[in-house]
């Protein structure tokens, strides 16, 4: 599942002139409550100029940190609009952004990055069966010690039913949202889904979303290979997660890892400061105690030109470099499993790997993210809305000035996946992790032979992986005192 930065208000960033928007706040709020108001307002009245505000707020914010916002359209143009949402969407500059989003839950995002959403545990890839409307969900993976690993579901699991309805395109996701139902299950054999009688009831419940949902080391011909599932690049409250990792690393390092593999076949992105945490505990350690470059970052010509103006062109706003983080495996190659769901961080992380050390691509060419976006709430004491805006503020490249990989990064070794046929994570006969055994050992996994017909269906991209398919960057110090 994004570049993204948790930042203040930016109403209130006065430095760069939003156009003192807060002041038709402070207006409007005034109208609202003044004793001299005839009549009292309507809900209807009162969500309406909530609405008012809300859409001033973003326009205002999008004209000053939107990596497009000479393209932005008039306000004049858009201020008719009644609904945030729409208003939003008409902000977005369609021949580049496909990513910028928004929420109006800020308080189950803020969940969601520290690790503990309230959830299932279920990471679903829906398909629609061909010619038709109708959708079956495979999960992806399921977190450890969620109420899904709980009942027994598990990867490669096919759901086809949930509270015994059918699912479709316009049900399946509002179905699969909710946080109670049961399931009923499938069966897939020789290129078709069957219904079976098999029901699960599940109940959501905070989780602990560590995204290493997986590792081991494994001992083939004399080569020990670390390998490890990562889904989504978050730090976790006080950095735990990124700890974790550490452990993880000096784990592999103290059983005598000599090569590692990163699955990030369903790994959506996230923050840059896990991707930096990571790259940091990969790399050869003379580039981590050098920091080298690790990614570089360009905004919109104003805010370019204030961060250099005021900090330098080498400055940490503009530059992230590799940071000694107490754990370092000291790897000099590392092989990553990919899809077309690899996305954002994911791809930051190999290239930003790539000028320093042997990095492979197993798998599918990957989503193609090479922009980062901003999370904006509303930091008013206390806050006026739950709302909070993702738009698009940078683009990145590495060290050698690799970017806008639009196409996505192609594989060194093209393989699919077939999620429909999925092997548990670690079984060496997965054809990905079997290519990559290969490449370390030259030991070639046996396969069996494959007779069976290969079922044809459509995949549908589910609203959340957009969500989370961000890079998320770390608040500018100066920023968080700006009042």
């Amino acid at each position: 599942m994004n570049l993204l930065i948790l930042i203040p208000f930016l109403s209130k960033f006065k430095i760069m002139n939003l156009k003192y928007a807060f002041l038709s706040i402070v207006l409007v709020s005034f109208l609202l409550t003044s004793t001299s108001c005839k009549k009292e307002l309507t809900d209807a009245e009162i969500e309406a100029r909530l609405n008012t505000k809300i859409m001033q707020w973003m326009y205002d914010t999008m004209d000053e940190v939107y990596f497009w916002n000479s393209k932005l359209p008039s306000f004049n143009s858009v201020k008719g609009e009644t609904d945030p949402e729409v208003f939003f969407d008409k902000l977005i500059y369609t021949p580049e952004d496909k990513w910028s989003w928004l929420t109006k839950d800020y308080a189950a995002l803020q969940e969601e990055f520290a690790g503990t959403p309230t959830s299932m545990g279920i990471s679903p890839f829906p398909g629609l069966f061909s010619g038709s409307d109708k959708v079956f969900i495979v999960v992806a993976y399921v977190y450890p010690d969620s109420p899904a690993a709980k009942s027994g579901l598990k990867r490669g699991d096919i759901i086809m039913r949930i509270d015994n309805k059918e699912l479709t395109k316009e049900n399946y996701y509002s179905l699969f949202s909710q946080s109670k139902y049961s399931v009923t299950l499938g069966h897939y054999y020789n290129g078709s889904i069957s219904l079976t009688s098999k029901t699960i009831a599940l109940v959501a419940e905070v989780i602990d979303s560590n995204p290493i949902v997986f590792d081991t080391v494994l001992n083939i011909n004399n080569s020990k290979i670390a390998y490890l599932t990562y889904v989504e690049f978050i730090s976790g409250t006080n950095e735990v997660l990124l700890n974790e990792f550490g452990l993880l690393m000096d784990e592999f390092k103290n059983e005598g890892a000599t090569d590692l593999v990163i699955d990030l076949r369903y790994n959506p992105g996230g923050e840059i400061s896990a991707a930096n945490y990571l790259a940091s505990c990969i790399a050869p350690e003379a580039v981590v105690a050098n920091k080298k470059i690790f990614v570089e970052f360009i905004y919109n010509p104003q805010i370019q030109l204030y961060f250099e103006t005021e900090f330098g062109s080498e400055s940490d706003y503009l530059i992230n470099r590799f940071i000694p983080a107490g754990h370092n495996a000291n790897f000099n190659k590392v092989y990553f499993l990919v899809s077309d769901r690899s996305a954002s961080a994911s791809e930051l992380l190999m290239i930003g790997l790539k000028p320093y050390m042997d990095v492979y691509q197993i798998g599918d060419t990957t989503y193609g993210k090479y922009t980062g976006a901003w999370v904006l709430p509303d930091q008013n004491t206390p806050p006026e809305h739950n709302w909070a805006i993702v738009p698009i503020v940078s683009k990145y490249s590495n060290s050698a000035g690799l970017t806008d990989f639009k196409e996505g990064l192609a594989p060194d070794f093209y393989i699919k996946d077939r999620l429909l046929e999925a092997k548990a994570f670690g079984d060496i006969s997965d054809p990905m992790l079997a290519k990559a055994i290969e490449l370390i050992t030259g030991v070639v996994v046996e396969k069996k032979k494959n007779t069976e017909i290969e079922m044809s269906f459509k995949t549908i991209v589910a609203p959340d992986f957009y969500l989370k398919s961000n890079l998320i960057l770390e608040t500018p110090d100066f920023l968080k005192n700006i009042h």
